[in-house]
């Protein structure tokens, strides 16, 4: 098991995305939701099935979006509990989003538990908007969009 989760790290660092989805909420009193999320994309079913038994989740069939390429298939899961076991299991193993993964984990750790109707105050939207910005601002830098001067 331990091998099958270094493979995934390794497989979700170079093919997937660790975010924040955001999503429209009125119950939630400030219209915007952030949902832990992961998602890998790939041609082929098979490594998208090790992490569905791994980690749970669902796999589906991506739009295909020109008419001769091959079908992408996506797996994904959401919502903190879901995330923070993956995360956790998967963060000594991680390299290249190592980072992306901890800020998740820091979202995951200041969300309510399921079920929570009150709106929530405005410091705990700052502070979910903050780690928000914080997650662009690293995947920008990623892609070279931020320079540091350090």
């Amino acid at each position: 098991m331990r091998d099958e989760i270094i493979w995934a790290a390794g497989f979700i660092d170079g093919e997937g995305s660790i975010l924040l989805h955001r999503a429209k909420s009125r119950r939630h009193g400030h219209g915007v939701r952030h949902q832990p999320t992961i998602v890998v994309g790939q041609t082929t079913r098979e490594p998208l099935e090790i992490l569905a038994r791994l980690f749970g989740g669902s796999i589906y069939l991506r739009a295909q979006q020109r008419p001769r390429c091959r079908p992408v298939y996506a797996w994904g899961i959401r919502g903190g509990k879901a995330v923070r076991t993956a995360l956790t299991a998967l963060l000594p193993y991680l390299i290249v989003k190592k980072a992306e993964a901890e800020l998740i984990l820091s979202f995951c750790a200041a969300m309510r538990p399921q079920g929570g109707q009150a709106p929530l105050s405005p410091a705990e939207i700052d502070a979910r908007g903050q780690i928000a910005d914080q997650l662009t601002a690293l995947k920008r830098a990623g892609r070279g969009e931020l320079v540091s001067n350090a």
